[in-house]
């Protein structure tokens, strides 16, 4: 067997070496809300909902919504997927995160000098990233496709366990503040 060519190797090191510097890491979800969270919105009753990536089989890693005790999720993918395995929480310090409104024509303009938050991949397509819109007087949190410059729509699921998209949303990236 031989050794790959050298830039190939340099060409799968240098995105990991740039998000290296990032404080913030997805960690395993059982139920219960770990106390360094972070909160993504807050539902119609209030509650808050955090982000979320879920395994779904033959389709990748997908940007969810956990709500505190819920033990399933529902993720965008080909319809709503119910997820209640897999499932891992978005965590680290608030401070160091902002929500950019953008749009789906936009999105890839936005986010020139800004390290986004990736919430995972679509296995036959590409990257994914964690998105949130205000709907029917709450916060959902969902999927941004990248892959398409100029159609980069925002998928969640909605209350009725139906997939929904829009072009207008916000982008959840990662700005650490000075210390």
């Amino acid at each position: 067997m031989s050794n790959p060519p050298l830039h190939l190797l340099l060409l799968l090191l240098i995105p990991l070496a740039s998000c290296t510097d990032a404080n913030y890491y997805w960690r395993e979800y059982t139920g219960n809300i770990p106390p360094d969270a972070l909160v993504g919105g807050a539902d119609i009753n209030g509650e808050n909902v955090y982000m979320g990536q879920a395994y779904v089989k033959n389709s990748g890693l997908i940007p969810v919504q956990i709500k505190a005790g819920v033990k399933e999720v529902y993720a965008p993918m080909k319809g709503a997927q119910k997820v209640d395995r897999y499932i891992k929480i978005l965590c680290g310090a608030l401070e160091d995160f902002a929500w950019v409104p953008t749009n789906a024509t936009n999105l890839h303009l936005e986010l020139l000098n800004r390290q986004v938050v990736t919430g995972g991949h679509e296995d036959e397509t590409g990257r994914v990233v964690v998105g949130r819109i205000g709907f029917d007087g709450g916060t959902q949190i969902g999927k941004i496709n990248t892959f398409p410059v100029g159609k980069s729509y925002f998928r969640w699921v909605d209350v009725h366990k139906k997939e929904r998209e829009v072009t207008t949303y916000d982008v959840l990236v990662y700005q650490k503040r000075n210390e």
